[in-house]
């Protein structure tokens, strides 16, 4: 598809702007909604990585502002971390001592790691930012090369019947297309979970405009969990094709 989006010049600019929650959420609303957003992540995480021990080598693509990186090093993880915009890597490096970071464009570089390195992978919130097909699934094939058998990769996408081209820079795709892709790579998808269903819709939705960013993003944190419908995005755990090793 042709499209005017040029990732790493969106990235440093926004980053550059916003090295906040805002900054790699929704920037429809302010930091105090996207810290419910959060919220909701480390709730997908907790079940995608149920199980894994200190000790466990994880790395994190599109690292950002460091919030999936913190999260990972609280867990006692050994944490590498990624992105594309230099200015995250260079602030990421000082904030964080006990990470290794390198500069990263997703699907064009190869990882600067020998195979089977890492026991964990986290893509969180990027996979559809990769609007070029091409490159989004050389992408999984990266990953696929890089993990460790018996280890796993954490994404989020759409991930239900259909793909949507949402913006010139957001792509979010079906399941179809992760299996297809997956299977292309060596992978299979081995859980599929809800995470968000009421938040990080528009803030047009009717109803809500004119609810405070704060109140609205805790109310819709608590309707996650009091009033199920349909997600728009989901989280999925990605292994090596064959069995199950659980």
């Amino acid at each position: 598809m042709t499209t005017h989006y040029e990732p790493q010049q969106y990235w440093s600019s926004r980053l550059t702007r916003d090295f906040n929650l805002r900054g790699v959420g929704h920037l429809e609303y302010n930091e105090s909604y996207n810290f419910w957003l959060y919220c909701q992540k480390r709730s997908g995480l907790d079940r995608a990585l149920a199980g894994r021990s200190a000790g466990t080598s994880a790395l994190d693509i599109g690292s950002g502002v460091g919030w999936v990186v913190q999260y990972l090093l609280g867990r006692g993880f050994r944490v590498t971390g990624c992105d594309i915009a230099d200015v995250a890597v260079a602030r990421l490096r000082d904030e964080y001592p006990a990470a290794a970071f390198f500069p990263l464009t997703v699907g064009t570089d190869p990882i600067p790691r020998p195979d089977a390195t890492f026991d964990v992978i986290t893509m969180m919130d990027v996979a559809y930012h990769i609007v070029d097909d091409e490159l989004w699934r050389r992408a999984i094939g990266e990953f696929s090369r890089v993990l460790k058998p018996n280890g796993q990769i954490v994404v989020t996408d759409a991930l239900g019947s259909q793909s949507i081209q949402e913006a010139e820079h957001v792509r979010k795709r079906s399941l179809a297309e992760w299996e297809d892709a997956a299977e292309a790579a060596g992978l299979r998808i081995a859980q599929v979970g809800s995470l968000f269903r009421w938040l990080s819709r528009s803030s047009s939705v009717p109803g809500w405009r004119h609810v405070p960013d704060g109140p609205r993003g805790a109310a819709e944190f608590l309707l996650e969990r009091m009033a199920p419908v349909t997600p728009h995005l989901r989280w999925a755990v990605l292994v090596q094709a064959g069995p199950s090793p659980r």
